[in-house]
């Protein structure tokens, strides 16, 4: 259905030959189409690629008391953490020790290894150290580019999933088996923060809005429900006018949804496949 012919069946729902205000028909229209979609449920599917840093060694909190040393071994090429409080820390590998100061809140210490060795933990006081990790690859010579440890990665669906309007159900792998480590919930993925792979996520998306500036602009709506959006956009826009023939087609758009619904092999319009990545 074109921009155009849905103008025309409009029109002739009581509007004569033409309708007046444009504005009025779009804003109707689109609010018909969002109806249509929240009844008459599309979903999408598309595929997030997650290529998380390959991690050997990782701790989320570890508490230094005063006078402790804490000696935790390692195998990898670089490592990160944060530090609060006031301590020592030495880094030994095979080209040597280094002795890295901590002080201050948050402190953020990045360093490349090499080799297999050891971080130890020292000092007289108490202090913290958050987010420790050692990374099995380099991504860079610049130390900058060593990651931050976190403990998962989060995504908002609606940056990755265009239209996003609601998880269709559970992401799973390529031969539709769930992926357990990978969480939906709040319009959030959630994957743990090595997790390496792709995933299949499917939701349920909102239509292309309508923007009225080209007759032949197609209509994103499905075949099946094409008849219909005539009928809802009319009934909105006779809502001020006249509220008997805007529940007039409201009723005959409420019929028309219960019998493709009771009809239909299948409670989903559609299904897309689409490139994605995260």
């Amino acid at each position: 259905m074109t921009f155009n012919e849905l103008k025309t069946d409009v029109a002739r729902l009581g509007f004569e030959s033409y309708i007046e205000d444009e504005d009025v028909f779009i804003s109707s229209a689109n609010r018909a189409l969002s109806m249509i979609y929240a009844d008459r449920p599309v979903s999408k599917l598309t595929p997030l690629s997650f290529r998380g840093p390959r991690v050997g060694v990782a701790k989320e909190f570890i508490e230094h008391l005063s006078g402790e040393v804490i000696t935790i071994p390692f195998s990898g090429k670089s490592l990160s953490f944060r530090s609060s409080g006031k301590g020592s820390c030495t880094v030994t590998d095979s080209s040597g020790s280094i002795s890295v100061p901590l002080s201050g809140d948050g402190q953020l210490t990045k360093q490349f290894l090499y080799g297999d060795g050891t971080v130890t933990f020292f000092g007289d006081y108490y202090f913290t150290v958050s987010g420790f990790a050692v990374f099995r690859d380099l991504t860079s010579e610049r130390q900058t580019d060593i990651p931050e440890y976190k403990p998962y990665v989060e995504l908002c669906a609606e940056d990755v999933c265009e239209g996003f309007r609601a998880f269709a159900s559970q992401p799973c792998d390529k031969d539709g088996d769930p992926v357990s480590a990978v969480k939906l919930t709040d319009g959030k993925i959630r994957a743990p923060f090595d997790f390496r792979g792709e995933i299949y996520i499917a939701y349920y998306r909102s239509p292309s809005p309508i923007s009225g500036n080209d007759e032949n602009e197609l209509i994103d709506v499905s075949d099946e429900c094409a008849p219909m959006l005539p009928l809802l956009t009319a009934s909105f826009m006779w809502l001020d006018d006249d509220a008997a023939k805007a529940q007039y087609y409201m009723s005959i758009y409420r019929d028309m949804v219960a019998n493709v619904k009771r009809y239909s092999s299948s409670k989903i319009d559609a299904e897309y496949r689409v490139n994605g990545w995260a």
